[in-house]
């Protein structure tokens, strides 16, 4: 009951506040709630993580009840509302009612009709899949979720030496959000409605950025809803990651900078410093993202004579330094500073994601053929089932045969590998053949895993892009919007900001095959463009739409229902070579490690060490460690394969050891094979130090 008594008080204050800025519509109002409630949860896990409270109950209920009374005191003080306004929800409903089947066409009907009940059945699949099964995306298990527990454990944000760098080197923004649902809650499957939450904020998002760029009322209604079956943008939405999160926070600052456009009116502008300010706390890749909404931020400061308002430009430069003092530098980047002298952390992991330290050239390079590798990602048809039909189909948009595969491509599988070394490595392409452009693209440099051009197509959180709607339609509305002379302006803008944002992380750093998930920033800037189909009046171009928009619903159905490790139907095809478990018959211990060949190892683990227990950790940075906490983050546990100062001793509490066998003090004949690279040693007297220990 305590945690739901926070919940209410901190969406109550946020609503009052919310109210303090006389939203204009359903849509402001869910903007504007959704950016003060993280703003308020960001504030006062930095202030608790201060005061070592981060994982007291009762002082986040005491910042609920501080946020309300300061919100109330603000009203009370502020003649220009009435406590009764605050419950009076009257945003545009009338305009809602006002909307009737009738006053759509025939060939609206067969748009918004299946887009409408697509929509709701994923986000109800979706929605189900949530609250019945426990995260398992592995960057959560290495990270988000693992310095979740982290913290908790801990109390505080303080720094710590970590078996994995992006535990301690990434900001925590995102992490704040997920420490107070999982506090709120009790339950770590609940966590997941944050991104969850952020999908349906990025759809109104996009849809209020349409309106003010100029589209009608149905074009925008369609360019939001259609974001909504983006594969990579479904699946994001059930993970305990950040890049939905960010998605949001940008469609939101779009929407603040097109508002004051609009409106003149200087609120918009301070409103519009949080979300980049709180996007920028939760991923450092959201720089890229800075310039482009600079370009949108620069033409919205120019007046109808097309002259530059230079004093509002001030105020929201002193809004968003005010906002990235609060929001921003508070996230981990000053500890970053102290201990590596740069807010990115150490050169090597800067080297590993950015082109910091190579040539003009190579940039050029390799930030060209980065863009082929990315702008040939998007030509995929994800989500769809790697059936038959499919895969040839995948083939053709390719250009390559299936003999031709068949006698150049050679795939080394790891799986059966007798090296402990190759335990969980993902396979390896070789192409043999005489193509030189796809030598090219295959060519190991500038790039953190090799590039597959044979790519079949996935549903999957980290590696699915866009899927058909992306490169069969909204590429093509997102170049006519530049080109053509009927689009508004602001429409033009945003096109070209999305083309600046796809070179931006073109050039940026190596190619890097898990980005499909970075583009959803793109698709804030480019989905607006997508309304501009009802402007047709070319039936072939209509009739090409309409089969796009009908196969890209269905590979939303399917990418949901048969994602990639978490299928939610159990169907078996020995014929075809088809094996689905549904991931809702799954027990935790299967649900948190399907991902990784890691259920026999935890599965053993959970069974040994109790869950209470006090464990020492060393396995490698790429390793789960979440799992080991136990389904209540009950154990606790101390890394000590630090990234930085290496092996560290063994605490005096910890009872137990787990390891990999880089261990330097291993003893493989009396300590327990728990399976894969891991071993468990029951602490005692005389196996407990190390001599490599720091």
């Amino acid at each position: 009951m305590t945690g739901l008594l926070i919940l209410i008080l901190f969406l109550f204050s946020a609503y009052l506040f919310t109210c303090l800025l006389r939203p204009v519509s359903i849509s402001e109002l869910v903007i504007n709630l959704f950016t003060l409630l993280i703003t308020q949860i960001v504030i006062s896990s930095n202030v608790l993580s201060a005061f070592q409270a981060l994982n007291s109950i009762n002082a986040w209920l005491y910042a609920g009840f501080l946020y309300c009374l300061i919100s109330f005191g603000i009203i009370y003080l502020n003649n220009g509302i009435r406590f009764s306004e605050l419950f009076e929800f009257k945003y545009n409903l009338g305009k809602i009612r006002s909307i009737r089947w009738k006053d759509f066409t025939y060939f609206e009907l067969l748009v918004f009709v299946p887009l409408i009940l697509t929509l709701s059945v994923v986000g109800i699949l979706n929605l189900i899949l949530i609250v019945n099964v426990a995260p398992g995306n592995m960057d959560s298990m290495t990270t988000h979720l693992t310095r979740v527990a982290y913290y908790l454990q801990q109390g505080s944000f303080q720094f710590y030496e970590a078996n994995n760098w992006g535990q301690v080197l990434h900001p925590r923004n995102a992490i704040s959000l997920y420490i107070f649902t999982f506090l709120v809650s009790g339950s770590e499957k609940l966590t997941q409605l944050v991104q969850f939450s952020a999908y349906w904020v990025t759809l109104i998002s996009i849809y209020g950025i349409s309106m003010q760029a100029g589209m009608a009322r149905k074009e925008s209604l369609f360019s939001g809803l259609v974001s909504g079956l983006l594969i990579s943008l479904l699946m994001q939405s059930t993970t305990t990651q950040s890049d939905l999160l960010i998605t949001a926070l940008i469609g939101v600052n779009v929407y603040y900078l097109l508002t004051y456009k609009k409106t003149g009116q200087i609120k918009f502008l301070g409103l519009a410093s949080l979300p980049i300010a709180l996007a920028l706390g939760m991923k450092a890749s959201v720089v890229l993202a800075v310039l482009p909404t600079g370009i949108l931020a620069i033409y919205c400061f120019l007046n109808d004579n097309n002259t530059f308002e230079i004093r509002r430009f001030i105020n929201y430069s002193v809004f968003v330094g005010i906002s990235v003092i609060l929001l921003t530098i508070t996230s981990g980047y000053v500890t970053n500073i102290q201990k590596f002298e740069h807010p990115l952390g150490p050169e090597e992991v800067r080297d590993e994601h950015t082109f910091e330290n190579e040539s003009p050239k190579y940039i050029l390079i390799n930030g060209a053929r980065n863009s082929l590798r990315y702008g040939l990602d998007f030509i995929t048809l994800d989500g769809l089932p790697t059936i038959s039909v499919v895969r040839s189909a995948q083939r053709f948009l390719r250009l390559v045969s299936e003999k031709e595969i068949e006698e150049t491509v050679y795939i080394e599988d790891f799986s059966n590998s007798d090296d402990p070394a190759d335990f969980d490595r993902a396979p390896e392409v070789s192409y043999s053949g005489d193509n030189e452009f796809i030598h090219f693209l295959m060519d190991d440099r500038a790039s953190r895993v090799q590039y597959d051009y044979f790519k079949l197509p996935v549903a999957h959180e980290d590696l699915s892009y866009w899927g058909i709607l992306g490169f069969g339609f909204i590429w093509f509305t997102l170049l006519y919007s530049i080109f053509s002379k009927k689009s508004p302006v602001p429409l033009k803008i945003l096109a070209a900001a999305s083309i600046l944002f796809f070179l931006l992380q073109s050039f940026a750093g190596p190619y890097d095959p898990w980005r499909g998930r970075y583009f959803n920033i793109m698709a804030v800037f480019a989905l607006p463009s997508a309304g501009l189909i009802f402007r047709t009046h070319f039936k072939i171009i209509k009739s090409y739409f309409l089969i796009v928009l009908y196969v890209g619903c269905l590979s939303a159905l399917t990418a949901v229902i048969l994602r990639l490790g978490s299928p939610m139907i159990t169907y078996v095809n020995e014929a075809r070579g088809i094996y689905y478990s549904s991931i809702l018959s799954s027990d935790r211990a299967g649900q948190v490690t399907r991902q990784g060949d890691f259920q026999y190892p935890v599965r053993l683990f959970n069974d040994i060490v109790p869950a209470d227990a006090k464990v020492a950790v060393f396995v490698n940075g790429h390793s789960i460690e979440y799992q080991l906490f136990g389904e209540n983050l009950s154990r606790t546990l101390y890394p000590i394969n630090s990234f930085l100062n290496g092996v560290q001793p063994i605490p005096a509490g910890a009872e137990y050891l787990i390891y990999d066998v880089n261990y330097p003090c291993p003893d493989f004949e009396n300590d327990r094979f728990l399976g894969g690279i891991w071993y468990l040693r029951e602490i005692t007297t005389q196996n407990r130090n190390c001599s490599e220990a720091g």
